[in-house]
């Protein structure tokens, strides 16, 4: 089978998404399917093995989304599978040549949420043009249960499977218990997300001066106010760089806050790193993945504002009761695993492929 992966993103970030979309491309490829990825991107990304289509400007980013267009119809794939965002004009021709599948990361309220991060005017064009592409599509991917009952995307009766977000566990070693006296825990995070819930986990530390606290991803001049001395920030770092970094501690902290964007139903990228890193976490959302489940490894805070200061002691017990002790793989790997969440992927692009393959 011809897959197309097409998507808009800034390759420049190199980050988790760009991980992901790699392992997601390995794992088709190794399974005997051919891959292509088209993606509009800001910049220069002449360095990168997809097909890149880049641009500086607003109307060199039309320029750019139309010769994708152009490049994956004229690829002539089985099936495009398409991260859906914001694309300029939208893809609707693609779309309309190509069967295709569309992966939708987040729901209508969160978008607007994020106005801070997205301008009115880039909002009013999504409400306008989204449909249009989510209509001529053939299926829908959601990575979370919430998504997939959304209005949104019940609206348009397209078969939908949710399949939460993975991590390539081949990738990932265990780790060995930490050899702490007190806990050490990590937050895994990105500068100006209040959904993270920063300020919270702020509280918490200087709460709790006997845990140490590692935040990757905040310099130091990123931490508002005057942090904690128990607090040390490492700054932006490969996963090779805090992989030993999460090899001293004991627990790892999950976004927080998910209640300011309106949701309450997740499954981060940074929570899988943990699981597969071995880190026991404390979640203040339902994980897509984990729902159901409470072992002893997980604690789970409710999806309010005072989750935090209202669960403090139990937080305190909780990093306490970790510390030396790992998730064992076992328990998580089916759950999180990209092994099975890629199968069970290109097994529901396949029926779309076939389907159009007996029409035509």
């Amino acid at each position: 089978m011809r897959i197309a992966y097409v998507l808009y993103w800034n390759l420049h970030r190199r980050d988790g998404v760009a991980k992901k979309i790699r392992g997601q491309v390995d794992h088709w490829r190794a399974a005997g399917h051919d891959v292509e990825v088209f993606c509009v991107s800001r910049g220069d990304a002449s360095d990168s093995p997809w097909r890149i289509f880049p641009f500086r400007s607003f109307r060199d980013r039309y320029r750019a989304t139309q010769a994708l267009q152009r490049a994956v119809v004229d690829w002539f794939p089985d099936v495009a599978y398409l991260r859906f965002d914001v694309f300029l004009p939208p893809v609707t021709r693609m779309v309309s040549a190509v069967p295709t599948v569309a992966e939708i990361q987040t729901v209508e309220r969160a978008e607007m949420k994020l106005r801070r991060v997205r301008s009115n005017t880039t909002l009013l064009y999504n409400e306008v043009t989204a449909p249009l592409v989510l209509a001529r599509t053939r299926g829908l991917v959601c990575v979370t249960q919430e998504i997939a009952e959304q209005r949104f995307v019940t609206a348009h009766g397209k078969p939908t499977i949710v399949i939460g977000n993975g991590i390539d566990l081949e990738r990932v070693r265990a780790l060995p218990p930490a050899e702490n006296e007190n806990p050490h825990v990590v937050f895994l995070a990105s500068v100006g997300q209040a959904w993270h819930g920063v300020d919270k986990i702020l509280w918490m530390a200087e709460q709790l001066p006997d845990v140490t606290f590692h935040f990757v991803g905040y310099r130091p001049e990123d931490v508002p106010g005057t942090p904690p001395s128990n607090l040390i920030s490492h700054g932006v770092v490969t996963r090779e760089e805090y992989e030993p970094i999460l090899a001293r501690c004991d627990a790892g902290i999950g976004t927080l806050a998910l209640h300011r964007l309106e949701m309450f139903e997740a499954s981060t990228l940074k929570v899988r790193e943990y699981l597969g890193y071995g880190l026991p976490l404390v979640l203040g959302y339902e994980d897509t993945d984990l729902a159901g489940l409470d072992p002893w490894w997980k604690l789970q805070l409710p999806n309010e504002e005072s989750n935090v200061r209202d669960g403090i002691e139990r937080i305190r017990e909780f990093f306490w009761s970790v510390r030396g002790r790992r998730v064992p793989r076992a328990e998580i790997a089916d759950r999180i695993g990209a092994h099975v969440k890629e199968r069970k992927r290109v097994e529901f692009l396949t029926q779309f492929a076939e389907a159009a393959e007996s029409a035509a």
